[in-house]
């Protein structure tokens, strides 16, 4: 299984109560200055929303581990999708 490589940036996400940081959301910033939802849509009609999902998921924890993050990651998924073990022991071989 090949994964796309994707770039993302990632926001903060704030504890209001103490203004510190909780985690991150990976937001998708493509390279070429392309707005999100084209990428999506030029991607999902390239092969629907499965491939695009674990780009997604291994791209944006790999970019989180590399940069050392604190705190917890959130990404947004498509709600037809579920990755499963058999995904992750694929991708980790």
């Amino acid at each position: 299984m090949y994964v796309y490589p994707i770039p993302y940036v990632f926001q903060e996400i704030r504890n209001v109560k103490t203004n510190s940081i909780f985690g991150y959301e990976a937001l998708l910033r493509p390279e070429d200055g392309t707005d999100p939802k084209t990428f999506i849509n030029a991607r999902m009609m390239m092969g629907g929303t499965h491939q695009l999902e674990v780009d997604t998921f291994f791209n944006a924890v790999k970019m989180f581990h590399k940069l050392k993050m604190p705190g917890y990651l959130k990404i947004n998924s498509f709600p037809n999708e579920c990755l499963n073990v058999h995904v992750a022991l694929l991708r980790s071989v």
